[in-house]
């Protein structure tokens, strides 16, 4: 249900990273975020910049900016260097170097970062989707197997009920047991028909099945 394959766009920058030298000097947690959007849309997560889906386009923005740069899939890498490359360039000619984009724009201006970068600003219509909480089943409705969101208690897990969540995902779904940016760990190729027994099983190792549960507001 994503707007473009994320994970492909993701692994495209991370070997641009690798292969540019010059951009090793960006700040150790200097960040890239890829939302292709879908069930679990990365809305509520915030990196120096985006690569977000929009409303028939993919685009390309800053952290603490207002404007973004639409581009096609096969041009999000060469804009998110575009970008990376500009922040280098203008963080050096400070007296005080910006650690992050977002202090970057406050100090030059959103636009200069775009004229840098050689990118067309434009406003952000409709980019990205409504964030939402990954706990509980999860449905990709248009696929016969969905999702269930497990919640870690205070972003913790133990190694026992570790292992036992693994176990279910075998039992339950594909085997795999994947993380999110939320404090929560998927497990998929759920089927419906198994939610009720599977979240039995769950909260019986103290784990988080409920969206209402008030540990996820700590």
């Amino acid at each position: 249900s994503a707007a473009f394959d994320s994970h492909a766009v993701a692994r495209d920058i991370e070997s641009m990273l690798a292969e540019e030298p010059v951009l090793w000097a960006l700040p150790s947690k200097f960040g890239i975020l890829v939302d292709g959007g879908g069930a679990l849309p990365l809305a509520d997560i915030t990196a120096d910049i985006m690569v977000r889906s929009g409303e028939g386009a993919t685009a390309v923005h800053l952290d603490g900016g207002t404007l973004a740069a639409f581009c096609a899939p096969s041009s999000l890498t060469e804009a998110a260097k575009a970008f990376a490359l500009a922040f280098l360039r203008l963080s050096a000619q400070r007296s005080e170097k910006p650690r992050r984009t977002r202090a970057l724009v406050m100090a030059v201006g959103e636009e200069a970062i775009f004229a840098e970068a050689g990118l067309i600003a434009h406003a952000p219509i409709g980019l990205g989707s409504e964030a939402k909480l990954p706990i509980g089943f999860i449905s990709l409705g248009y696929r016969s197997r969905s999702a269930f969101g497990v919640g870690l208690p205070f972003g913790r897990i133990e190694a026992d009920a570790l292992n036992a969540l693994a176990d279910i995902s075998e039992r339950y779904g594909d085997g795999h047991v994947r993380t999110t940016p939320w404090r929560a760990l998927l497990l998929t190729g759920i089927a419906a028909g198994d939610e009720d027994s599977l979240r039995d099983e769950v909260t019986a190792l103290g784990l988080i099945t409920d969206p209402a549960d008030p540990r996820l507001n700590i």
